[in-house]
C-alpha cells in the first residue's frame, strides 16, 4: 500500500468515526433493567420512582414469570396463567428484564415516575412496549380517558408555571384504543382535551411490541408558539416509523425560572379501568437531546374520530 492510499484510508476511516458518534452522545439516558432492579442513573442523577403497581420482572427458562425487583429486591414466581385464564409470559424485548406495569381489575392507578435531574426544552424518548397480552378496553367509567405519558417542568398541571404535555388513549371501535396528546399553556393551567386522536392498538395487537418514540420543544420565547409534539410508532416487525402525532406550534411555557423538562410518568391513571388484571411491558427507555428514529418514518393512517 502506497503513502497516498494509506493517508486516504485512514481520512475515510476517520469521517466515518466522526459520523457515528454524535448520535450514541446524544444519548443521556437509556435503561434495559438488566440490572434487576431500579438503580440506572447518569450524570446527571437520574432517578426512578417508588413502584407504583411497576416491577422489574424476567421470564426464567425454569421457574418462569419471576419478579426480581419492586421496591426492593425480590425473587418471587407468579403463575403462567393470568387470573382471566391468558397466558402469562414475561419475556423481554432485549435480554432478560423487562419492566412491569400492572393494572388490577377494576383498579385506576400504574405508573412510574422518574426524574431527569436536569432541565431539557428540547428533548426525545424511547422506549420498546408491549400491548397486553389480554388487551381489552375497561368499561367500567364514564370517563374514558387512560393516561399513557406525561412530562413536565416546573410543577406537573396546574401546578406548574411552566407547561405539561400528555399522551391518552381512548376507546375505539369497541376492540382497541385511539392514542391523542394534550398539554397545558404553563401559568397554572389545567389541559384541554385530547387532540390527533389516532388508531393505535386493538386487540389484535395483543402480545405486540413497538417502539414508541416522543419528541418535546418548549416555544423559543414566551407567547411564540412554536412549542413541538411529534410522536412516532414502529411495530417490531416493520422496518420504518409511523408519525402518529404533529403540532409546531404548541404554546408550552418555560416558566421565569428558566426550567425545561424534568420530569414524568409512563402510562398513569386509567379513568376506564381495565376489567381483568392487565399487564404492559417496558424495556430500552431511552432520554435523547436528538432523534431516536432509526429510519425515515412513513406516512400515518387516515384519522378516525370516535
Amino acid at each position: 500500500m502506497n503513502y497516498k492510499t494509506a493517508i486516504t484510508m485512514l481520512t475515510y476511516i476517520g469521517l466515518l468515526s466522526l459520523i457515528s458518534y454524535p448520535t450514541n452522545a446524544a444519548i443521556f439516558f437509556t435503561d434495559s433493567f438488566e440490572s434487576g432492579d431500579m438503580s440506572a442513573t447518569n450524570s446527571d442523577g437520574f432517578l426512578w420512582g417508588p413502584n407504583q403497581n411497576t416491577s422489574v420482572v424476567k421470564q426464567d427458562p425454569t421457574n418462569g414469570p419471576t419478579e426480581t425487583y419492586n421496591n426492593g429486591v425480590k425473587s418471587i414466581i407468579y403463575s403462567s396463567t393470568m387470573p382471566d385464564g391468558s397466558t402469562r409470559n414475561w419475556t423481554a424485548n432485549d435480554k432478560q428484564h423487562s419492566l412491569r406495569f400492572h393494572y388490577p381489575k377494576g383498579e385506576e392507578w400504574t405508573e412510574q415516575w422518574f426524574g431527569l435531574n436536569k432541565q431539557h426544552t428540547d428533548i426525545w424518548i424511547g422506549y420498546w412496549i408491549r400491548v397486553p397480552t389480554n388487551f381489552s378496553y375497561g368499561t367500567s367509567a364514564s370517563r374514558s380517558n387512560n393516561k399513557f405519558f406525561s412530562l413536565w417542568m416546573d410543577g406537573y398541571s396546574s401546578k406548574g408555571a411552566g407547561s405539561t404535555i400528555w399522551l391518552g388513549m381512548e376507546p375505539h371501535n369497541t376492540t382497541g384504543a385511539t392514542l391523542g396528546f394534550t398539554f397545558s399553556t404553563g401559568n397554572n393551567r389545567v389541559a384541554e382535551g385530547f387532540r390527533q386522536h389516532t388508531p393505535f392498538i386493538s386487540t389484535a395487537d395483543r402480545g405486540r411490541w413497538m417502539h414508541l418514540v416522543l419528541h418535546v420543544k418548549a416555544e423559543s420565547t414566551e407567547d411564540a408558539n412554536d412549542g413541538v409534539i411529534q410522536t412516532y410508532r414502529r411495530w417490531k416487525d416493520e422496518e420504518g416509523y409511523t408519525k402518529l402525532h404533529e403540532t409546531l406550534d404548541a404554546p408550552l411555557r418555560i416558566p421565569n425560572s428558566g426550567a425545561g423538562f424534568k420530569e414524568g410518568y409512563i402510562l398513569g391513571w386509567a379513568n376506564r379501568p381495565y376489567d381483568e388484571d392487565t399487564e404492559w411491558l417496558l424495556d430500552n427507555f431511552t432520554a435523547s437531546t436528538t432523534s431516536l428514529l432509526t429510519d425515515r418514518p412513513t406516512p400515518p393512517e387516515p384519522l378516525t374520530v370516535e
